[in-house]
């Protein structure tokens, strides 16, 4: 039997994807659920930065609808690009490895689930493959909005940092009272995650699109239905202990001086019309 899933078609997998429960950054994405393609936001509505792209469409997630696997993305910018707020070592170690170790464990459950539809399949490992999917899928995810909504600092030549404008930044204000309560609910949430996760900001559907703060444990847990992130911060260890030890809230400090506005506006506009 092939390792790898060759069978599963791109409706397939993506669409195994979006029934994994927990995985809320691809399952909320309108359309993608249920294996339909054509709502995906996949190019920038008016107004949004022509280059931008959705950052989980299956290009932006590296998914080669031919093979039905998906690869890791190369960094968009390179990888001493955000120093000296993050550094040079962290995003080759980060990038390279672990969200390589994402990708390939990703691959892995989805040739396993793809295994056990076979008849005589032992039926008591899909919680095993299931979690395993959700966890490694998540992480993908995860990281691939987590790359994209960063870039160099303003200081550098990059659009990284400042705050946001237009429509996003009423948004904030309306949702929060202003970018600056914003940001201090944001960091909080970062700096006191128990454990490894993340910290996000979301936009809720069910509540007329409003903005929200939210964090997730490991890659997933705790994560909302019915929320769509557009800015997340990773504050497992192998983000920042290279340079910040376990000093981790001077990380999420550093990392809101290379947080991308622009494309962050971007995928708002495209999340919340």
């Amino acid at each position: 039997m092939n390792d790898q899933p060759t069978s599963m078609n791109r409706r397939e997998v993506l669409g195994t994807l979006g029934a994994v429960a927990g995985l809320a950054s691809i399952a909320t994405i309108p359309g993608l659920a249920n294996g339909a393609q054509n709502n995906l936001p996949t190019s920038p509505v008016p107004g949004a930065p022509s280059a931008v792209k959705w950052p989980f469409s299956p290009e932006s997630m590296g998914f080669d609808a031919a093979k039905g696997v998906f690869s890791l993305p190369p960094l968009p910018y390179a990888p001493e690009a955000l120093e000296p707020h993050i550094d040079k070592a962290t995003m080759e170690i980060h990038h390279g490895r672990h969200h390589q170790a994402y990708v390939n464990g990703l691959n892995k459950a989805l040739a396993e689930i793809a295994k056990l539809r076979e008849p005589g399949a032992d039926a008591a490992m899909h919680r095993h493959w299931m979690r395993e999917l959700a966890f490694n899928a998540a992480g993908h995810a995860n990281h691939v909005l987590f790359w994209n909504c960063m870039h160099a600092p303003k200081d550098k030549g990059g659009k990284g940092g400042g705050q946001p404008e237009g429509k996003l930044a009423e948004a904030i204000t309306q949702s929060f009272g202003s970018f600056e309560a914003f940001s201090a609910q944001f960091r909080s949430t970062a700096s006191t995650v128990e454990g490894n996760g993340w910290a996000w900001l979301v936009i809720n559907h069910a509540m007329g699109n409003r903005l929200m703060v939210m964090a997730s444990e490991r890659q997933q847990d705790l994560f909302a239905w019915g929320t769509t992130p557009i800015l997340g911060v990773d504050v497992w260890e192998h983000a920042y202990y290279l340079k910040y030890q376990n000093k981790r809230a001077d990380y999420v400090a550093a990392f809101m001086n290379v947080v991308n506005w622009p494309t962050v506006a971007a995928w708002h506009a495209m999340a919340a019309h």
